[in-house]
């Protein structure tokens, strides 16, 4: 996973979650997530062009993907047109609150 420095109301972040496989000829890719609060969403995610062993996703974080600061539960999830679903590892993450 590569993210760094977040904070709760940020717009851009890009996160980054590498599968350990090729995933390049999935049909749609996408992030579980479940908030420090216990509330689950989906956030649509693309292959990383980044990535040239084709094995991560990526999400430019949108206004309301981070709400809150505390500890993110992140799972990549990724559909292939034959009906396969591939689940990456759930890794954990902080985010800082944001003072202003």
């Amino acid at each position: 996973m590569s993210l760094f420095n977040s904070y709760s109301s940020d717009i851009g972040t890009v996160v980054s979650l590498n599968t350990g496989s090729v995933i390049s000829g999935a049909s749609s890719y996408s992030i579980s997530v479940k908030k420090p609060d216990g509330t689950t969403t989906t956030w649509s995610a693309i292959l990383d062009t980044t990535d040239t062993t084709n094995q991560s996703l990526a999400h430019t974080v949108i206004a309301g993907d981070i709400t809150i600061g505390g500890m993110y539960v992140l799972q990549a999830v990724v559909n292939f047109s034959s009906g396969a679903v591939f689940y990456g590892q759930s890794v954990v993450y902080r985010v800082n609150v944001a003072y202003s």
